[in-house]
């Protein structure tokens, strides 16, 4: 199917603020034709490429949109499931015939979707519900000036170099101290939803171009954890 203008949209404007961003339309065919694992050719003695063999700090952007109803194969299932590893922890587990070996992985994922994601079983997927205006909006006049794209790169290079904050060890007490206030008012919340504020609370801190992690930051990301928790409902297209 035609690639969704959201997908098109977001692909143009990464492509122009990082530097390696891979697309890769999801369909039936892609799933059960494509080499995403990457193989070992014993006869020949080397490692066969595989799509998902991306450079360090690599963004790929998938498009669901493009899927339909239809049978996966067994290279289809395997691709999906190594799609999924990739999301889960990171890793690609590289086809030596006889066994699988992971290699360590650092790419962002970010899926289109209109409804839920293939991807939707893995913990570590963030689903972010886009209200999209049906008539489209033009391009940012400031995407096409020079000026200002380097200083976007600049700003993203600088910010993706803050993630190993440190966090003071009376920051940490407070953070917990919050979650287990949380479990006992909601019993649902689990440590993988700690993590993931504390995922954010990192990321929000990164952005800030911060020195450490504070309790401000997390409570920023907490607030907007429960405003994303609160729009899934109504989503029309999740990221």
């Amino acid at each position: 199917g035609k690639a969704s203008p959201v997908w098109s949209s977001l692909l143009n404007i990464l492509r122009e603020l990082l530097p390696t961003v891979y697309g890769m339309p999801l369909t039936l065919q892609k799933l059960n034709d494509s080499k995403l694992i990457p193989e070992k050719d014993y006869e020949a003695n080397v490692l066969l490429y595989g799509e998902l063999q991306l450079p360090a700090g690599s963004t790929l952007l998938l498009d669901e949109t493009t899927l339909t109803p239809g049978k996966l194969t067994e290279a289809g299932v395997r691709n999906l499931g190594a799609l999924g590893d990739l999301v889960a922890r990171q890793k690609v587990a590289f086809d030596f015939k006889y066994f699988p070996v992971d290699f360590e992985s650092d790419v962002s994922m970010v899926s289109v979707s209109t409804a839920q994601s293939v991807l939707s079983n893995s913990a570590a997927l963030c689903q972010v519900p886009l209200a999209v205006c049906p008539s489209g909006a033009p391009m940012p006049a400031a995407l096409s000036d020079a000026s200002f794209l380097n200083a976007a790169r600049c700003y993203l290079g600088f910010a993706s170099r803050c993630v190993g904050l440190e966090m003071p060890e009376p920051v940490a007490q407070a953070l917990q101290n919050d979650f287990v206030n949380a479990r006992k008012a909601n019993q649902q919340i689990s440590p993988d939803d700690f993590a993931h504020w504390l995922t954010c609370s990192r990321l929000y801190a990164a952005s800030l171009l911060a020195n450490q992690i504070e309790e401000s930051h997390y409570a920023y990301a907490r607030q907007l954890e429960a405003e994303r928790v609160a729009r899934l409902r109504p989503a029309e297209v999740c990221v």
